[in-house]
């Protein structure tokens, strides 16, 4: 099945409207402006099924709901279960848009553009809902996270294929801390966070956030500091082990006849300048290290465009 429907899709509509409008004269010469320029075009709209409480906004298939709480039928909800304190604003756009009407049938015996519908957080389009009292994960099947789910609780929630939150001077996420109540006239004092939940894992083992600075300065005090004095040390004990070789390469033996010196051994001296060749490569390369660290701690500062913490984004 495509990710797209058709650009004009009017499955679903009345059967007899939509012979008329195939066989009318300007669609069979192929001249229909029908829809362009914002004019109107007939397709299948279903019917909302308005609540006694609830007043509603609607043009084409765009809806605001001005009601109580509630995610899908009239028992639904805070609204459904009588509670006060239950003020709600729906905000939805393409009822049952998600469903490829003349494919899939239409839940609940909901097959018919005469039939009403329900609130659907699943099938509807895109949806901003505004409630004073809600379970707002339940509603729309969120995962606990680390901060858990909202229970009775005012709660607003964004739902579309794609969001963007733009900020033309800046965005700020504040998670808690502001009020000393919450909506219920309880106490908030809490310090809850943000969670970031790919894919809504239920049971996913969600890890706490890096901190750049204290990350840096782990680093840098830390990892990089102990690989540089470890360089320090390696270099020196290479010093003076090729101070050792040379030695060792060097020397000889007194004779027992008359005490002359012996010459050094030639096989010796071959090892030893072998070994004293690769001694100096093991030098360098220590002092290659050493080098390196610390351009690394010099990267780790902010004056560097390889800086491994952000410029403009800032977490506690």
């Amino acid at each position: 099945m495509s990710d797209y429907k058709n650009n004009i899709n009017q499955t679903g509509m009345n059967p007899e409207l939509l012979a008329g409008i195939q066989q009318s004269s300007a669609v069979t010469n192929g001249i229909s402006n029908l829809g362009f320029n914002n004019t109107h075009i007939p397709e299948f709209i279903p019917e909302f099924k308005k609540s006694q409480v609830e007043s509603v906004i609607n043009n084409n298939n765009s809806f605001i709901v001005l009601g109580k709480d509630r995610p899908a039928n009239f028992a639904s909800g805070y609204g459904g279960k009588g509670h006060t304190q239950a003020a709600s604003i729906d905000i939805v756009v393409g009822r049952y848009s998600n469903i490829q009407y003349g494919v899939d049938v239409l839940p609940s015996s909901r097959t018919s553009e005469t039939q009403a519908v329900d609130p659907d957080f699943l099938y509807d389009a895109a949806r901003i809902y505004i409630s004073q009292k809600s379970d707002i994960d339940e509603y729309f099947g969120l995962s606990a996270g680390k901060v858990g789910n909202s229970k009775g609780k005012s709660a607003i929630a964004l739902k579309a294929d794609g969001i963007r939150i733009i900020g033309r001077e800046g965005v700020k996420i504040v998670s808690s801390g502001t009020d000393k109540n919450n909506s219920q006239g309880g106490e908030s004092t809490a310090t809850v966070g943000v969670d970031l939940i790919a894919g809504n894992v239920i049971d996913a083992e969600l890890e706490p956030m890096v901190l750049g600075n204290k990350l840096v300065s782990f680093l840098n005090n830390g990892v990089l500091t102990n690989m540089s004095e470890f360089a320090d040390i390696f270099y020196k004990f290479m010093v003076q082990q090729i101070k050792y070789n040379v030695l060792i390469a060097t020397h000889n033996h007194i004779s027992p006849f008359f005490a002359i010196p012996n010459t050094p051994s030639p096989t010796l001296i071959g090892e030893a300048t072998t070994q004293i060749m690769s001694d100096f490569e093991t030098l360098i390369g220590t002092l290659k290290n050493k080098i390196n660290v610390e351009t690394q701690k010099i990267e780790m500062t902010n004056v560097s465009i390889n800086h491994i913490c952000s410029n403009y984004h800032h977490l506690n």
